[in-house]
């Protein structure tokens, strides 16, 4: 298992060894010592250490989309929407 911290939160990405070589990947968010979330399988890949990159992964992106960051943009950058429509060039 790989264990790592992200946002504090601790990110683990599991590899259970299966038949032929192949390897299943599973992801799991933890904060304070509680499990806030565990993937199902997330897929089968042919080395452990890949497996494990990829339930790593699977958490940080989880953390990404479902907490609220209060630092995650500067107040003085404009949000994502109005950067495409100051890029688009008027007709």
């Amino acid at each position: 298992m790989a264990t790592q911290q992200y946002y504090g939160h601790t990110v683990e990405g599991a590899a259970m060894f299966l038949a032929e070589g192949n390897w299943q990947a599973s992801g799991r968010v933890a904060q304070c010592g509680a499990v806030v979330v565990q993937s199902c399988t997330i897929g089968i890949f042919r080395t452990r250490e890949r497996a494990m990159a990829e339930g790593l992964a699977w958490g940080k992106h989880w953390i990404d989309a479902n907490q609220c960051f209060d630092h995650a943009l500067p107040a003085d950058l404009p949000f994502p929407a109005e950067q495409a429509e100051q890029a688009t060039p008027a007709p």
